[in-house]
């Protein structure tokens, strides 16, 4: 597919009048050749209107299950914890990723000197 769409790329590039009748042919070819695969993915994949509800979302939860989220960014840590009743907790922290990768930093000298002394 991704050369299909690639070949109709180049095609639809060259000017009109500087197409052969063979790559005008091809061109309308793959057109309809796309545009049914499209369609076809289209109705297997939701479609971004369609928005699930929170309640919905927490219903996906297995009753004894625990989604974790732990987003870092350059200015902070968020970290929430939902379950099927909903947001369990949610906090911002001022960890950034730099901490973290400090602190990862650490843990591989401190492995990195046990292997060394075996």
């Amino acid at each position: 597919m991704v050369r299909k769409k690639r070949l109709k790329k180049a095609l639809m590039a060259l000017p009109q009048a500087v197409r052969t009748a063979d790559e005008t042919a091809e061109l309308e070819l793959l057109t309809s050749e796309l545009d049914t695969e499209d369609n076809l993915i289209d109705d297997m994949v939701p479609d971004s209107s369609s928005i699930l509800s929170p309640k919905d979302l927490y219903n996906a939860i297995p009753e004894d299950g625990y989604v974790v989220l732990a987003k870092f960014s350059r200015y902070s840590l968020t970290q929430m914890g939902i379950a099927r009743e909903g947001i369990i907790f949610s906090e911002v922290s001022k960890t950034r990723d730099v901490d973290v990768r400090d602190a990862a930093i650490d843990i591989l000298g401190h492995l990195h000197a046990y292997v060394k002394d075996r």
